[in-house]
This record gives C-alpha cells, sequence and structure tokens, in this order.
C-alpha cells in the first residue's frame, strides 16, 4: 500500500500555474474553501445533520459552492480516513435531497504528531480532497520537535503540506523567520479569513495582514465551525485582502484553492527566500491563542 501511495503521489504533472490559466475553467464555482468543520459529529464543528446543513445553506448564501471538508485529526480527535469519506457521501446525499448547491470533498486538519507519515501512508489519513496538498496544524501553536524533518520526508513522497492558521500560533509570531525555512522546503500558508477580517482581534488581524502583504500566504479558507461564532467571512476576508493587499493577490489566493481541488501544482509567486520575513515586522508581541 505505501508503495503505490508513493506512486500515486509522485505522478508528474505539467500543469504549472501561470496567468493563462483560468481557475474557474470547466467548474463555474464561485469561491472554493479548503477549511471548514461541516461534518456532523466528528470535532468540535456542526454538532448534527440539520446544523451541518444550516452551515451549508449560508456558505452557499455567501458565494462558496465547493468546500474541503477538514475534520480535526490527532489530540482530543481521532477522525480516520474512512469515516470521513463515508461522513462526506452522507452530507453530500442530504445537500443534493434539500437543494442546497454546495459540493463537499473530504479532508483533514491534522494536528501534527508521531505518527502523522505511517498513518498518512497506511491510509489512515485524508489528503484535500484526494489531492497531493495535507493541512496540517501545529500542536497547541507551539512548533513540535521534528518538524523540518517531517516537511522533508512529506516532500519526498510527492506531498504538500498546507499550514493552517499560522498567525495563531505565538511561536511563529515570536520567530517569524521559520516560515521563510519551511516555505523555502515547499510549505504552503492558509490564514483564516475570520482573523483576516479582525474577528480575533487587531492584534492577530496585523499579524495575518502582514503574512499577506509578506506575499507568504498561499489561501485564504474559513475554518467555519458554525454560522454564529466561527463561521463563512470567507468573502469579507476576500474584500479586504483586495483593498489591503491587492486585487492580483486575491485572485491567487482564489486560483490556488481551485488547483488544490483539481490536485495541479501551485508555483508560489514569490520564492520563499525573496520574502521580508522577521519579526520588525510585527508591531506588537503576538501571544493571542485561539482554540483549534
Amino acid at each position: 500500500m505505501k508503495a503505490d501511495f508513493h506512486e500515486n503521489f509522485m505522478k508528474i504533472t505539467q500543469n504549472l500555474t501561470g496567468p493563462d490559466r483560468n481557475p474557474d475553467e470547466g467548474g463555474g464555482h464561485m469561491y472554493t474553501d479548503l477549511h471548514c468543520h461541516i461534518l456532523p459529529g466528528l470535532d468540535d464543528g456542526a454538532p448534527d445533520l440539520e446544523a451541518a446543513l444550516t452551515m451549508a445553506e449560508h456558505a452557499a448564501a455567501s458565494g462558496i459552492s465547493r468546500v474541503v471538508a477538514t475534520p480535526h485529526h490527532g489530540g482530543a480527535y481521532d477522525n480516520e480516513a474512512p469515516a470521513v469519506r463515508e461522513a462526506v457521501e452522507l452530507l453530500q446525499q442530504a445537500l443534493d435531497r434539500r437543494g442546497i448547491a454546495l459540493t463537499v470533498l473530504p479532508g483533514h486538519e491534522i494536528r501534527v504528531y508521531d505518527r502523522l507519515l505511517d498513518d498518512l501512508l497506511d491510509g489512515r489519513l485524508c489528503t484535500l480532497g484526494g489531492s497531493r496538498y495535507l493541512l496540517l496544524e501545529l500542536p497547541g501553536g507551539r512548533v513540535p520537535g521534528g518538524f523540518a524533518e517531517l516537511l522533508h520526508e512529506l516532500g519526498v513522497r510527492g506531498i504538500v503540506p498546507i499550514l493552517a492558521h499560522p498567525e495563531r500560533s505565538g511561536e511563529i509570531q515570536r520567530r517569524p523567520e521559520l516560515l521563510r525555512e519551511w516555505m523555502d522546503g515547499g510549505l504552503l500558508l492558509q490564514v483564516t479569513a475570520g482573523a483576516l477580517t479582525g474577528e480575533y482581534g487587531r492584534r492577530m488581524q496585523a499579524f495575518a495582514l502582514s503574512l499577506c502583504r509578506a506575499n507568504a500566504v498561499h489561501f485564504l479558507a474559513s475554518d467555519a465551525h458554525d454560522v454564529v461564532v466561527r463561521k463563512w467571512h470567507l468573502a469579507d476576508a476576500y474584500a479586504l485582502a483586495a483593498r489591503k493587499v491587492g486585487p492580483e493577490q486575491v485572485a491567487a489566493y482564489r486560483a490556488n484553492a481551485e488547483y488544490v481541488a483539481r490536485d495541479e501544482v501551485i508555483v508560489p509567486a514569490v520564492p520563499a527566500h525573496k520574502m521580508s520575513l522577521s519579526r520588525a515586522l510585527w508591531p506588537w508581541p503576538f501571544n493571542i491563542r485561539v482554540k483549534g
């Protein structure tokens, strides 16, 4: 099984990003959201099917037409791939019956742990929509020992790691230069839409904006858990980013999400070694922690 997995993810692709590629080609999608907790009863997101359907209605109304469902795995949650895929299938059937125009793909938000690589190769973990892209989060916002080595091992197997909400990590806030090293090895970054719009406070918003302005961010995603507090802020985040960072950057965020859903290669616009990532950029001592 490990050999088959390795062969599958090491396939060479010629589909490089560029201005001649249309991220909406053939799909008609408005937004693709790569990170949400919509699957009922699996984690701290939707508690039941009705809550999941309500979340889906709000997502569709906000312009999202495709999501990757990323229940937590690792730490307090144990949601292995077969259970996630089954939950996605059942939710999609319910959405279709209700007439909600939302496509759901399977994924995981994986809290980094010791056996992560073995579990991935054994088929216990979901990449994003079955692609080469894997969504990771740091445990408690801290950088675990061996994290750089894990990124390397994923890379040599053709897996592209995406780090969720780096703006929440106190260690990254204090040492943003870590990101340059990791991104130079292939890591991509996903900032949470609500952080960018200020839902978690001005300090985290400033840090998220600083990452965007440093060209260090590849995706915005909602990380939606409900429709009241941690909801779909993606459209608002895109609008704010267009004003603060520029419409070209927003176009890249949207395109990159589409490329992940289609399992196409993403080539960052700015090489990591050219990014301005230093502690001097941040105007506050960032030490805010947000659960999840």
